[in-house]
């Protein structure tokens, strides 16, 4: 990704007597100035915010573009530290502690804030970061000072927006005192130039991608005091200017840029329209879904219509052998979990990285297995105790083998339900059990009886019959 996050920007810089503006442009990798004005004060305006404000207008900024803008002079500090990397937060409370060290004012009287440099690991243990502060007097005279802009980004010295800009490069500020801003391993160094020291804007500002455009017809002298405006147009054509929001100190609300108001109200208007397209669609599927019910509902009233009809023309008989065959489903129903549901309950209660090893047994509901990982699984008795199909779990063994890092655990268990309504079917299928058997002991000594009593009167048949061909005499022979 490149250095350049947008194709245009504005920044101002001014001092108590004069105000500098430049508009940078963006065109392929590199950038330029495209417009600039300069004010003094007394001929282009009667205070510092009426030179802001002509400068802004002049450079015709509109609430789309990035504005940074910054104070020249003293009044402020900054130095360059290494900071462990800790949250927003945390990060703050330790700069708060580092910031005594930098300065002797007390923190109520200083604004301050910092930026996380460009560069480096994201898992580095310290971060480059650049502490900047500047006192309560200078932050209210540039408050009064950028009064009149409609928005602004940022505002801070220009020096504190090297890196990514100028990274390995001098940066040199032409004041009333001339500074260089030096690269050292450690960051920036700040060092006073002796006086009378000559400086070509080229010195001052060795950006390689960047071209002086209009500026270019000005004096080496009036070139020099436009690189703090630059250096700020820079900073402001990099993403860093929105990284380092949550970080530098914070503007007042007023000047919060009001970007992509259209936009935003089309993504406004096509959430509504897409949240009011899921709530008519979620209506007619449940609509729909209610209709199904009331249709099944009313089939099942139909249904239990019919069935009872059929009951009623059914023999009494055959509803006595339909009664047996049911007693004999509940009957033989399982007592309890079968073995592929003790398992299926058993490997869900394991959890990765733990496996069950090969040594699993079942015996009538009685189960025993091990479970092997490379850690110790403290909750794995509770989660098997858990399972509606596993009770009475035991942990018998735990063992650990340091030469293939694994932990070893047995545990023995049954398998059953645990449920207080599982425990009433149980009763109730005994109970109809202990019915079924008596009614077929009774029908069962019916038919006994039924038999005995046609073999008695079969035989006493048989004795009618034989006492009447006794008195009866043959007839005579024919003559």
């Amino acid at each position: 990704m490149g250095l350049f996050a947008r194709n245009n920007s504005i920044a101002v810089t001014w001092t108590p007597n004069s105000c500098h503006a430049v508009r940078m442009g963006v065109s392929g990798k590199d950038c330029t100035v495209t417009q600039f004005w300069h004010g003094v004060l007394g001929k282009n305006g009667d205070s510092v915010a009426e030179l802001v404000l002509n400068a802004i207008r002049a450079l015709q900024a509109d609430d789309s573009i990035f504005i940074v803008a910054g104070g020249q002079g003293q009044g402020w500090g900054m130095a360059d530290i290494m900071a462990p990397a800790l949250k927003q937060e945390d990060l703050r409370n330790a700069l708060a502690f580092e910031l005594r060290k930098q300065t002797p004012l007390p923190l109520d009287q200083l604004r301050w804030g910092y930026r996380i440099l460009p560069g480096g690991d994201k898992n580095d243990q310290r971060k480059h970061v650049r502490l900047f502060f500047i006192k309560n007097d200078y932050w209210t005279s540039w408050m009064k000072a950028i009064d009149g802009l409609h928005h602004l980004d940022a505002i801070l010295p220009a020096p504190v927006t090297l890196d990514p800009i100028l990274t390995g490069q001098n940066l040199t500020i032409m004041d009333n005192i001339a500074y260089e801003y030096r690269t050292t391993p450690q960051g920036r160094l700040v060092t006073p130039l002796a006086d009378g020291t000559q400086v070509t804007f080229d010195q001052a500002f060795p950006m390689t991608n960047f071209t002086l455009g209009k500026l270019s017809t000005l004096s080496e002298e009036e070139k020099l005091a436009f690189v703090p405006a630059i250096t700020l147009g820079v900073y402001a054509l990099t993403e860093s200017v929105s990284t380092d929001a949550k970080t530098l100190i914070p503007l007042p609300e007023r000047f919060v840029a009001h970007r992509n108001i259209a936009l935003k109200a089309i993504a406004l208007c096509l959430a509504i329209y897409l949240i009011g397209l899921v709530v008519y669609t979620t209506a007619g599927n449940l609509s729909a879904k209610a209709a199904q019910i009331r249709q099944i509902d009313l089939a099942i009233q139909q249904t239990r219509t019919e069935l009872d009809k059929l009951n009623k023309l059914l023999d009494p008989k055959d509803q006595e052998k339909a009664k047996l065959i049911q007693d004999e489903l509940v009957a033989n129903a399982p007592t309890g979990p079968d073995f592929p549901t003790a398992l299926l309950a058993i490997t869900q209660a394991v959890k990765a990285p733990s496996w069950v090893a090969q040594s699993l047994e079942w015996k009538n509901g009685s189960i025993s297995f091990q479970v092997q990982g490379p850690q110790k699984d403290l909750e794995l008795a509770n989660r098997l105790e858990a399972s509606p199909y596993l009770g009475d779990v035991s942990e018998r063994m735990s063992t650990y083998n340091q030469d293939s890092n694994n932990h070893t655990q047995r545990f023995e268990l049954l398998a059953r339900f645990d449920t207080p309504a599982e425990a009433e079917a149980l009763k109730v299928q005994q109970r109809k059990e202990a019915e079924r058997l008596a009614a077929e002991r009774r029908k069962a000594k019916e038919a006994e009886e039924e038999e005995l009593e046609e073999e008695l009167e079969e035989e006493e048949e048989d004795a009618e019959e034989l006492e009447f061909s006794d008195d009866d005499e043959p007839p005579p022979p024919a003559p």
